[in-house]
């Protein structure tokens, strides 16, 4: 009984003696922030009562290595956050982005869904599409909403980015441009913006005032105000497109006088455009070589315009592919279409469609629109595989029309002229001309006004061609000078007007195009416009021969027939192919003068009046 009472004892005592060891254990320590190294010592010490001796050297070296990495480490992260930090701050000091904050709007537009967030960036992208649209190279001025900006804050303190960046901007004169408004909407005049341009410099314009029946009208007038504003060379290059030459004109000496540096370049390349127009090639020459001396692909380029159209200079294949070569080499994509034109039609080089194809394949990869246009003309006749491949002409038609090269709508409509292409509908190649004509392109005015000329997909109207061809015309292009000349020689739209035509073919003969050559050889050769002078007209129709004119080629080969019948007598063999033609002059004007009601609403009436399609439009690319 004793012994049992004992070891119960002893065991009561034995747990007893355990629990107060228990109870008797210190607390865990408080958490300390350990370093990489004071862990590899622990492992250390660890390791040794572990093992009974000190780690392997290997193992300690695996363990120090992993020490150092962690300073590598933080000094890789310090690096790459220094780096991030600072090429966001250099992005957005050169970045010059224009602020378009919200424009205040009533309530009547917010009930329809136009918030002034809404109304701002319709704003932006109205102003963007204008941009895309002027058909320049030239880098943009992008637009960005206030609450879209780089808010990111600097590490360390409560300054932002875009803070430090406008002060900067503004410590070295180059303040940001900012954009405030409102709208207002009233019975009487519609609705109304007034638009507020701030650059921060205390030079701020005066405030843009737009009135509108309707909001998208508004938006769109104010788009193109806010280009006008803040990206000045770029509203003039889109005018310049569009025919609308006198502010264009004002806009590029205004920036030769007063530009930055490469403002200056890009606004003589302009001006050198507008002499081209004027056909003072003497002037634009001179303008070209300054802005390709300071290595501008654009300018490089319409070098190489002139001196393969022979404009103030010489014809000269060899030195414009000089140029042409020297834009490719800069990788500017216009320098690769211009040489394929130059290898497609074997021009100072061997015709070689392979490597015109393969240039223009480059340029539409850089996200040239021309290159496309190129491709879905070569796809169209068939010059690469030998085989006509029009669904794959129409993709890439459309691809430079989404791209804003409005002559992709242009090749649809011809796909849809030719019995080849589409299958013939008149109507619906009406109907993308007008696209085409909506953005102003050139090659559109002319073809649409083809199609009034002869009636084909619309009613015959001479006044609707006359007035697309005037509008190419006065763009100094040469294709839209001599269809109009034809017109006023004829009497069709308006009345006979040698004098104006002797002009417009005179123009067009200056530029070398053949069509002026053959309609000066008529008023030479027949007295329109100027005295008879049969030498001037056979010298006239020699220059458009040699140009390839086939009906320059036939009118010689008539007069000088082996057998005499042509009895070398210019004038008889020129009325001879008018009455052929059935071609009279309207002397009065009566019977032909028309005003067009709206060539871009005329219904279309039949299609087939004359079986025969209009004469295919060509690309026209301004100088």
């Amino acid at each position: 009984m004793a012994k049992s009472a004992k070891r119960t004892t002893r065991s009561a005592g034995t747990g007893a003696s355990r629990t107060s060891t228990r109870r008797r254990a210190a607390p865990p320590p408080p958490p300390v922030d350990y370093t990489l190294k004071d862990a590899v010592e622990v492992l250390t010490e660890k390791a040794e009562e572990l093992f009974g001796s000190k780690p392997k050297p290997w193992y300690r070296r695996w363990l120090n290595r992993l020490a150092e990495t962690q300073k590598v480490l933080i000094a890789l992260v310090t690096i790459v956050a220094v780096t991030l930090v600072m090429t966001l701050f250099v992005l957005e000091l050169f970045n010059k982005p224009v602020i378009v904050g919200s424009i205040a709007v009533p309530g009547t537009l917010q009930k329809a869904g136009y918030s002034a967030t809404v109304v701002a960036r319709r704003l932006m992208d109205e102003a963007g599409a204008i941009q895309r649209k002027a058909g320049t190279s030239k880098e943009r001025r992008p637009f960005i909403s206030d609450w879209d900006r780089n808010s990111f804050v600097l590490p360390g303190s409560e300054t932002s980015l875009q803070s430090l960046v406008s002060y900067v901007r503004q410590l070295f004169g180059n303040p940001e441009i900012t954009i405030s408004g409102e709208i207002v909407n009233s019975a009487e005049i519609g609705f109304e913006l007034r638009m507020r341009v701030y650059n921060g410099s205390g030079t701020d314009a005066e405030p843009v005032v737009l009135v509108a029946g309707d909001i998208n009208s508004l938006l769109k007038q104010a788009g193109l105000e806010l280009v006008k504003a803040v990206d000045p060379y770029v509203y003039a290059t889109y005018a310049f497109h569009r025919g609308k030459l006198n502010a264009a004109r004002f806009v590029a000496e205004r920036l030769l006088q007063t530009g930055e540096d490469e403002e200056q370049i890009w606004a003589s390349i302009l001006r050198g455009h507008l002499h081209n127009v004027d056909n003072e090639f003497a002037q634009a020459l001179s303008l070209y070589v300054y802005a390709a001396s300071r290595r501008n692909p654009v300018a490089e380029v319409s070098l190489g315009r002139m001196y393969a159209r022979g404009w103030g200079v010489e014809v000269s294949a060899e030195r414009a592919l000089v140029f042409y070569r020297r834009a490719a080499s800069r990788n500017h994509p216009a320098g690769f279409v211009e040489l394929g034109n130059m290898y497609s039609d074997g021009i100072g080089v061997a015709r070689d469609r392979a490597e015109a194809f393969r240039l223009y394949t480059r340029a539409a990869e850089l996200g040239e629109s021309r290159g496309f246009t190129a491709l879905g003309f070569f796809h169209r006749k068939g010059l690469q595989s030998g085989v006509p491949d029009h669904e794959e002409a129409e993709r890439n038609f459309r691809h430079a029309a989404e791209l804003g090269h409005p002559y992709g709508w242009v090749g649809i409509g011809d796909l849809y002229v030719s019995q080849r292409g589409l299958g013939r509908d008149y109507a619906k190649a009406v109907d993308y001309y007008r696209l085409a004509v909506m953005e102003g392109d050139p090659a559109a005015h002319l073809a649409l006004g083809h199609m009034y000329l002869n009636g084909w997909g619309v009613s015959k109207h001479y006044g609707c061609a006359l007035e697309l061809y005037q509008i190419v015309s006065v763009q100094g292009l040469p294709d839209g000078q001599v269809m109009l000349g034809h017109l006023y020689m004829y009497g069709k739209g308006a009345i006979a007007d040698a004098d104006e035509a002797f002009r417009l073919f005179k123009s067009a003969a200056e530029k070398r195009h053949a069509g002026g050559h053959l309609g000066l050889a008529f008023m030479h050769g027949l007295g329109r416009g100027t005295g008879v002078d049969v030498v001037l007209a056979e010298q006239q129709l020699e220059l458009a021969r040699l140009q390839n004119h086939l009906l320059a080629a036939e009118i010689l080969a008539y007069i000088h027939r082996p057998d005499g019948a042509g009895a070398n007598d210019i004038p008889r063999a020129l009325r001879l192919y008018e009455r052929e033609a059935g071609l009279e002059i309207t002397q009065d004007g009566t019977a032909t003068t028309q005003t067009c009601p709206g060539y871009m609403e005329t219904p279309p009436t039949d299609q087939e009046q004359n079986p025969q399609p209009p004469r295919q439009s060509v690309p026209i690319y301004p100088p």
